[in-house]
């Protein structure tokens, strides 16, 4: 279904979800299932960490991308911040835009102190390369905490915005990057918190080019021998100094530049022997050489790196950036090679589909990177690597009998053997992009609806049309069959829902729900066949509405709900509704009160679907986070 594309896909930060509900639990498939906030390597090399709002730190092994932690934090928190120690054996966890601010162990996650900041917003965050300081910016103040020992805190006083904060190789220097304007480059000593004398805005030639420099993390490195300060800056330029002469040593630009140009640098580092300086600059990868006035190397990196696509670290001694990005993907390139080394994520892109196989645990997700992929509930694996479909698949149905999948993609239906997870057949339909589907309850033919409000009855063997449905104006959001096979449920964009008596061939009583217009969205049969539940968005009248299925009466509505599809389940007294405001809610199948809720964090709830069990309900999302979300009930 693509009706929520309608809406703005800027979405301000949410509030914090929803609690699930008792006798509910989050299943952990074993990556983040929202942004990753930031990502922090310890400088050995051996444990890389990422945060999200999704309510998980993890550690990974930055070499392979194998797991080696997960510790729970309170979900829908933003704006976390991270540093490893260089033995990756501590962290901090700057926990929200204002902390609190903690020291912990990186294996347990447990809470060793609390570092005391002024109540404001943290805005930098670094670890000395000694391991023995801990430099946190809030308030217009950097605070330099001992993370051993019983040694005071040391305050830096600015009074003005800092943007970023990086320690010198020997440890006797922090660098500051502060002011919201023409901002300044300053070394504070780290001993006794005195300014030393700022670095300046000439070159040994006269005045440079003076524009502010960027106010984001990682906007400061040192060279390895502590020669050489980098400062990124608004367009894309950096300026490097020569430390010991406080003077700009060149002016660096990763090439042309539009007008009001807003890229920005995402992350600095220079090679080991400090020959060179990389920068991550939105989707490239730029290396300038800084001993001759050359032009830069720029590369393209397989997977977006800028500011809406989460935090990177370069980690040039390995060869190797480390990033987490907008959908929740943690993984590393090669930095000679620009070519991927690992990438541990959900679904490729927008979860349109989402389905259980009849009888088991197993799932299947329909993400619009063109992928299927399939995962064991029971065991919160997948169980390989994500297939492709050759186009965005938007609807997914498995046959009663559990043997065979169908796909929608395109004008086509595609049959899935889902043990061998291969392709075995398929057929066009023909005419516009099919946008929904079900099977028959004896699984000899399907339904399918296309996007110019087509309906169509084919033979699940052959694709044989058997029978169309004529009515709808518009694009068709939603099927249902009662589980008798008598009756038909269709919806669409048109604001109607109709209702077709399959055996006798009359229908379709067509409904529109008071007062207003809607848009359905999704439609489907109770588990008794007596009643019919539909979802509308987008008008502003938006309910789940209950219907009886044999005089079309409206019985019930929940209001004030944007609903985008519903299902049968779990059990027989209850329906599951995904919802644009990324949960699903368990609905009483007679009279619609709500009975549970299950949040994702944030973005779109799009698609939702029950085990045959009742045990699991899983939806799919997109928005601001593209992913698959799973709960298990508590037995």
């Amino acid at each position: 279904m693509t009706l929520w594309l309608t809406l703005t896909t800027a979405l301000a930060l949410a509030a914090p979800p929803p609690p699930i509900s008792p006798g509910w639990s989050a299943v952990d498939l074993g990556f983040h299932v929202a942004t990753v906030d930031d990502v922090a390597a310890s400088a050995d090399g051996t444990r890389l960490a990422t945060v999200s709002p999704d309510g998980s730190l993890r550690l990974w092994d930055p070499a392979t991308g194998r797991p080696l932690a997960t510790h729970p934090l309170t979900r829908g928190t933003w704006s976390r911040r991270l540093a490893l120690s260089p033995d990756g054996a501590r962290l901090v966890l700057v926990d929200g835009e204002a902390g609190p601010v903690t020291l912990r162990d990186a294996s347990t996650g447990r809470v060793i102190r609390t570092l005391p900041i002024p109540k404001s917003k943290v805005t930098a965050l670094a670890w000395a390369d000694r391991g023995d300081l801990v430099a946190v910016a809030a308030g217009g103040d950097v605070t330099l905490h001992p993370t051993s020992g019983s040694g005071r805190p040391r305050r830096i006083a600015l009074g003005e915005v800092v943007g970023a904060v990086a320690f010198a190789p020997d440890g006797r220097h922090i660098a500051v990057a502060h002011g919201s304007e023409f901002g300044a480059v300053g070394l504070w000593d780290v001993a006794t918190g005195a300014a030393a004398k700022p670095m300046s805005l000439d070159t040994a030639a006269g005045p440079a080019h003076r524009s502010k420099y960027i106010t984001v993390p990682d906007g400061l490195a040192f060279s390895p021998d502590g020669r050489w300060l980098a400062a990124g800056q608004w367009g894309g330029r950096v300026v490097v100094w020569d430390v010991a002469k406080r003077l700009i040593h060149r002016e660096l630009e990763a090439g042309p530049r539009a007008p009001n140009d807003q890229t920005y640098i995402t992350s600095l580092a220079f090679s080991p022997d400090g020959a060179r300086l990389l920068a991550v600059l939105h989707d490239r990868l730029v290396s300038w050489p800084l001993a001759a006035d050359a032009p830069p190397s720029v590369r393209d990196v397989p997977f977006r790196l800028g500011s809406a696509t989460g935090r990177v670290h370069l980690d040039p001694a390995r060869d190797r950036a480390l990033w987490g990005d907008i959908s929740g993907g943690v993984a590393a390139v090669s930095l000679s090679q620009a070519k991927p080394l690992w990438r541990v994520a959900g679904p490729g892109g927008v979860v349109d589909a989402v389905a259980f196989q009849p009888g088991t645990t197993l799932l299947v997700s329909a993400a619009s990177a063109g992928t299927l992929d399939f995962w064991d509930a029971d065991q919160a694996t997948r169980l390989a690597a994500a297939v492709s479909v050759g186009g965005p698949p938007r609807a997914l149905a498995f046959r009663p009998d559990g043997q065979r999948l169908a796909v929608a993609v395109g004008a086509g239906v595609q049959l899935w053997d889902p043990g061998s997870r291969a392709r075995i057949g398929g057929w066009e339909v023909g005419g516009r992009p099919l946008t929904a589907m079900t099977f028959a309850p004896d699984g000899h033919s399907l339904f399918v609806g296309a996007s110019d409000g087509r309906v169509v009855r084919v033979a699940a063997d052959s694709g044989e049309v058997l029978r169309a449905f004529e009515g709808h104006a518009d694009a068709v959001t939603g099927l249902g069959v009662s589980p008798d096979g008598r009756r038909l449920a269709t919806v669409s964009e048109d604001g109607t829902l109709r209702l077709w008596d399959l055996p006798s061939g009359q229908g379709p009583a067509s409904l529109t729900p008071p007062p207003g217009k809607v848009a359905f969205t999704g439609v489907a049969f109770t588990a008794d066949g007596r009643r019919v539940v539909t979802t509308e968005a987008f008008f502003g009248e938006e309910a789940v509405r209950l219907w009886d299925a044999a005089s079309g009466k409206p019985l019930k509505a929940a209001k004030g709900v944007q609903g985008h599809a519903v299902v049968a389940g779990p059990g027989r007294d209850l329906v599951a509704v995904s919802s644009l405001d990324a949960r699903v809610t368990l609905r009483d199948a007679k009279t619609l009160a709500q009975r549970a809720v299950l949040p994702g964090v944030n973005g779109y709830g799009l698609a939702v679907a029950v085990s045959s069990d009742g045990r699991f309900v899983a939806m799919g999302t997109g928005g601001q986070e593209n992913a698959v979300h799973l709960w298990r009930r508590r037995d």
